[in-house]
């Protein structure tokens, strides 16, 4: 009988989790929640694998939205107008003090420069759009000459961070993934695959139709021992999702049914 894997936490929270962000280098997870019947939008922090709050008080309680977590700070964008949910606004938060360190209400959030350590952000006025950076600790904006995508100024993927490559039913891949899972499963994945190979594993995250909707599955298969975590995510779903899983610091972190947020050790 092979091994299983650890259980390192498992959160629950009372709204859908909407959103993960995460950085290796601190160990921080913060997953954005939403509640619809209450239109609120709370925030929850782990760090070192405790749960250090569910939320936090902000000025704005709907019509915020988590953009960026860089070295230890969340970046939220707000969005003040409900009817044309346009943003404008932006807030730094201390995850581990859950402290407000800075905001700019009239700038909007455009990416990261991580050869300045500095948030891009964009502001309207009279003249045009121009863009600023924002000193990611203090707050202090300057001006910014140009800004172009193609700068190495932009957003930066944590390369320490592992997400799945996603492979639809019409990449020439998904038939070798639907083979092996058969094999290994007895079951036939449809619509498209979350595959990923960490050391000696094989992670995948798979589709099964239940009469008119799909259910997701994950499987962590060791190349030698066999079968290591076979468990449902997710249940009458419409269609797939994208990034159903990542791999930080040697753990698998993934949500369950929107509501649970789980990690493994690999």
């Amino acid at each position: 009988m092979s091994k299983k894997l650890r259980l390192n936490f498992s959160y629950s929270f009372s709204g859908q989790i909407w959103r993960l962000l995460t950085e290796a280098e601190t160990g921080i997870i913060v997953a954005e929640t939403r509640d619809g019947n209450q239109r609120k939008t709370d925030f929850a922090a782990i760090y070192q694998n405790k749960l250090l709050y569910e939320s936090v008080p902000l000025p704005e309680t709907w019509w915020i939205s988590a953009v960026a977590l860089q070295q230890g700070i969340l970046l939220l964008q707000t969005f003040p107008d409900s009817q044309t949910p346009v943003p404008k606004g932006i807030l730094a938060l201390d995850v581990r003090s859950a402290n407000i360190i800075w905001q700019h209400p009239q700038l909007n959030y455009a990416g990261f420069s991580i050869l300045q350590s500095a948030v891009i952000a964009t502001e309207s006025t009279n003249d045009g759009q121009i863009y600023r950076l924002i000193n990611l600790k203090t707050g202090k904006t300057s001006d910014l000459a140009r800004y172009s995508p193609l700068d190495e100024t932009g957003i930066s993927a944590d390369s320490k961070i592992i997400f799945p490559r996603h492979y639809t039913s019409e990449n020439k891949y998904f038939p070798a993934i639907v083979s092996f899972l058969n094999q290994k499963l007895g079951i036939k994945a449809e619509k498209a695959v979350d595959y990923a190979e960490y050391q000696h594993l094989l992670i995948i995250s798979y589709y099964l139709y239940d009469h008119n909707t799909l259910s997701n599955f994950l499987v962590v298969i060791d190349r030698q021992t066999g079968i290591l975590l076979h468990e449902s995510i997710a249940t009458q779903l419409s269609g797939t999702g994208l990034d159903t899983f990542c791999i930080m610091n040697n753990h698998l972190i993934f949500v369950r049914e929107k509501k649970e947020l789980l990690s493994y050790e690999l």
